[in-house]
């Protein structure tokens, strides 16, 4: 066992250069970034366990509340005067999956509207089910679900002084999963209305999250179904920082400026659930950003 852990750290080191020109410097946009085939496949094996707490996805559900508590305390802590609090939001859940996330904001009576966006066609249908289990969800008609890329995603339009972008994009444990993250990032920049956020999660690039995100969690402790993770797609906390830096903020002529208000570190304790806690640049970790123009 310990021999095989020094090699997958050998393994891990070597991969490192290659994702640091993946993430930085594509600039390719394309719904082939979006996933790959064996990513869909991987997820479309889950689709019949996503809403069992116990099963395969019980992660999820026990960061959930983490999540929802990020969005909305970001949002009453940092955003400009007229959006805090708002009752309005407009939002967009990218990759979401089977609605975990997503039902739990269309919930929300701050939240006006919801799409959530997937490519699994399997997974979707999970989610489409489940929703009509609530008599609420079905009345208000505020969730929607749509099976495309974001890619395929039109931009809503900005027209007599109404802007129908979104107010809030969500990718939580979407990016470590895709070939192109810069391309979709770029992607979801494009929703988002000014004083809009968006709101990511994913997964530090160091030995440290191999350990317990794949070996333990993945091979020893089978918390995590096998081949949920690439540590070679894993994104560092300051290398995601910076892309709004490089890409959102110090272009000229882009009449864009984004602000990368807080990065916080997560981590998952065994019989307690997920806490705020740790570096932010060692695991797991949620980041907030918000559009200034």
């Amino acid at each position: 066992m310990i021999r095989t852990y020094r090699v997958s750290i050998r393994a891990l080191k070597s991969s490192s250069s290659r994702f640091n020109s993946r993430f930085c410097l594509s600039r390719n946009h394309s719904s082939s970034s979006a996933f790959s085939p064996d990513e869909l496949a991987h997820f479309n094996a889950l689709a019949s366990s996503w809403w069992d707490a116990n099963g395969p996805s019980r992660l999820l559900h026990k960061m959930n509340g983490l999540r929802t508590s990020f969005i909305f305390d970001s949002i009453d802590t940092y955003s400009i005067p007229q959006l805090s609090r708002s009752s309005e939001l407009k939002m967009l859940d990218v990759g979401c999956g089977g609605g975990i996330l997503t039902e739990a904001l269309a919930r929300n009576s701050r939240v006006k509207s919801i799409t959530g966006l997937d490519m699994s066609e399997q997974v979707l249908e999970v989610a489409k089910k489940h929703k009509l289990q609530d008599p609420r969800l079905v009345i208000e008609n505020k969730l929607q679900y749509k099976l495309c890329s974001l890619f395929d995603l039109p931009v809503p339009e900005v027209a007599d002084g109404i802007d129908e972008r979104y107010d809030v994009v969500t990718m939580f444990e979407v990016l470590e999963h895709v070939p192109d993250p810069s391309a979709l990032l770029h992607a979801a920049t494009n929703l988002v209305k000014p004083g809009g956020w968006i709101f990511a999660s994913t997964v530090n690039r160091t030995a440290a999250a191999y350990l317990t995100t794949i070996f333990i969690g993945e091979e020893i402790l089978n918390i995590v179904p096998k081949g949920t993770h690439s540590w070679s797609k894993y994104i560092n906390e300051n290398e995601l920082r910076e892309w709004f830096v490089e890409n959102k903020s110090n272009v000229p002529g882009s009449g864009e400026h984004w602000d990368v208000v807080k990065t916080t570190g997560c981590l998952y304790v065994p019989f307690i659930g997920w806490r705020f806690c740790g570096p932010r640049d060692l695991g797991n970790y949620f980041l907030a950003a918000r559009r200034m123009a």
